[in-house]
């Protein structure tokens, strides 16, 4: 009995420590949130997946900047740089930079870098990536042309875990009772962890749709993050349990962390592929002169996972245009916290605000919001 009490003790002891560490943040989860490189989409919550627009838009939709470059008629050239803070996650800086070159009919190519730093080092993430997209499908009689985008996304992000849960080493004194030798365990010893680190490197596909004209004034988008990867992962540190009698009789259980590696890898778990459902609403209201403009996205986790519950995020914007140089944006949206994506997340409020400047292929943005803020310049000829 006393070797099954002991048991038990350890087996509660990892599970809490387990169950503690939990609530280290999803990096895979983060990593491609779209308002944090896309200065525009970030002025309207995020939304914008169905907002053609420069290199910076791939983030949201790989489809995006092939269907831009067809529409404002480019030469070829396309160029974007970023940066942003969005804490408490990335409270750091967010960089970003990048180039392709839209080729019409051979399709457009962009290569995208992002850096992304947190407060003290706790989080940095290193990306790239790279973009094709082309058009699938021809115009039909009352719909436009189907375009699609294939991005390939390698990242390596670097997590520092402080504050971990102090685990304790119990005792207790031989009793013939079970119940009143449960309630006899003292803690008598403790393992603290200050300090631990999480290496991950991923490579990721997208892949994006987008259609205009699906009817008067709606176009429509259908994005798959995540699609397929794999994941190389090394964690440290680990729990070990401790179990002992020692000769004075007592039981002595536990657990404490060792400080070694463990590496792991395989593929992404279905939770982690997401599939957004995005259509914007557009009305030329004084022709030249004033265009509004309402993004608006659903977002779907969990949905390809079995036993996962799906959870839904909302976002919508609004855009006013005017005399085609002057931007005015705002957007809100429900979605977890930075530091809350779980298994079952919990949706909170989020509001921003942004405005543009564009002349001559040059666009100048920036963006704003309780945790965000960020400027963008993009030159597309």
């Amino acid at each position: 009995m006393k070797q099954l009490a002991a048991r038990m003790a350890v087996t509660a002891a990892v599970a809490a420590a387990a169950w503690c560490q939990v609530g280290v943040p999803d990096l895979l989860f983060h990593a491609d949130r779209p308002a944090m490189s896309d200065t525009r989409a970030a002025g309207m919550a995020g939304a914008g997946c169905a907002l053609p627009g420069g290199p910076l838009t791939v983030y949201a939709n790989p489809a995006l900047v092939h269907s831009y470059g067809k529409g404002v008629g480019l030469h070829g050239l396309l160029s974007a740089a970023s940066y942003a803070q969005l804490g408490p996650l990335y409270d750091g800086s967010v960089v970003t930079a990048g180039a392709g070159y839209y080729g019409d009919k051979k399709g457009t190519a962009v290569n995208m870098y992002r850096y992304l730093h947190g407060h003290d080092d706790d989080q940095t993430d290193y990306q790239t990536s790279v973009v094709y997209a082309n058009q699938l499908f021809e115009s039909g009689e009352k719909q436009g042309p189907v375009d699609i985008g294939i991005a390939m996304r390698y990242e390596q992000a670097n997590w520092r875990v402080y504050g971990l849960p102090t685990l304790y080493k119990y005792t207790c004194e031989f009793d013939t009772v079970p119940e009143r030798r449960a309630s006899t365990y003292t803690p008598v010893a403790t393992y603290p962890a200050g300090v631990g680190s999480v290496l991950e490197k991923r490579l990721l596909f997208d892949i994006g749709f987008f259609q205009p004209h699906i009817t008067p004034n709606i176009d429509f988008a259908l994005v798959l993050h995540n699609l397929f990867g794999y994941v190389w992962n090394e964690t440290s540190p680990q729990v070990e349990g401790v179990s002992v009698e020692d000769t004075s009789g007592l039981d002595t259980a536990g657990a404490r962390y060792v400080y070694d590696y463990e590496s792991t890898n395989g593929w992404i778990d279905g939770w982690y592929r997401r599939l957004t459902l995005g259509a914007l609403f557009y009305s030329d209201i004084v022709k030249n002169k004033f265009m509004l403009r309402v993004p608006l996205d659903l977002e779907f986790i969990g949905l390809f996972q079995r036993g996962h519950v799906t959870h839904t995020m909302f976002r919508v914007g609004v855009e006013v245009e005017f005399r085609s140089m002057i931007f005015l944006r705002a957007g809100y949206g429900r979605e977890p916290e930075l530091l809350e994506i779980t298994v079952d997340p919990e949706n909170c409020n989020v509001v921003t605000g942004g405005l543009g400047f564009h002349y001559r292929g040059l666009t100048v943005e920036g963006c704003f919001g309780s945790s965000l803020w960020g400027l963008g310049v993009s030159f597309c000829y």
